[in-house]
């Protein structure tokens, strides 16, 4: 049982919430939503809490068929990772599988993705209902590689997602992101709210 995060009880997604994590590392974030919402599916006299206060029996026996349903599908859960050895795509992938197995038949195909969310291939706009992600917060990215819809004057890794996480997700939908430690004034505009609902709490050098 991972520990669940303020940003997934703040955006409380549903269970019929498409929920994103564009650059997912292990796949952390993912989980955790999952087990936030199989713990409001599951009936009060079933859970039981441990000396942290981290819930078990999460068997979701209030979901109703078509919530089930979709959260077996392809839209639930997805997440996406580049790094260059694949690793992160292994341990995710099996993660996904190891930890989401309280409905019963489990996440057959984890939709866990080897991909670069800033580049051209990735075309998911307007796809998910919540995107949690924690960005790196440095690095440089391949101009040519860019995704036209994003900025094309800057490279900076941190500046090109925190565009990415306001194109990616439906209108309505919530966003929280990780560590931004940028000062200029682009950066603090980019944090600025938006016509999305996210969430509002904006820590000391945090967006």
């Amino acid at each position: 049982m991972l520990d669940p995060k303020p940003k997934e009880r703040t955006l409380a997604p549903g269970a019929s919430a498409g929920v994103g994590d564009l650059a997912a590392g292990t796949g952390g974030f993912l989980i955790n939503a999952h087990q936030h919402i199989l713990e409001k599916a599951t009936s009060p006299g079933i859970l039981e809490y441990d000396a942290d206060g981290l819930p078990h029996h999460l068997i979701g026996d209030l979901l109703t068929p078509d919530e089930r349903k979709f959260m077996q599908g392809k839209k639930y859960l997805r997440g996406f990772d580049n790094d260059s050895g694949m690793t992160m795509l292994r341990i995710g992938s099996m993660d996904l599988m190891l930890h989401i197995i309280p409905l019963r038949d489990g996440i057959q195909q984890p939709q866990f993705f080897y991909g670069d969310t800033l580049s051209k291939d990735f075309n998911d706009t307007g796809e998910y209902d919540v995107i949690l992600m924690n960005p790196p917060v440095k690095g440089a990215v391949d101009k040519g590689t860019i995704h036209p819809d994003l900025p094309n004057d800057t490279t900076k890794s941190e500046l090109l997602f925190l565009h990415l996480i306001l194109r990616a997700p439906r209108r309505g939908s919530k966003v929280c992101g990780g560590a931004w430690r940028g000062r200029s004034g682009r950066r603090r505009g980019c944090s600025s709210p938006c016509w999305r609902r996210g969430s509002r709490e904006k820590p000391s050098r945090r967006f």
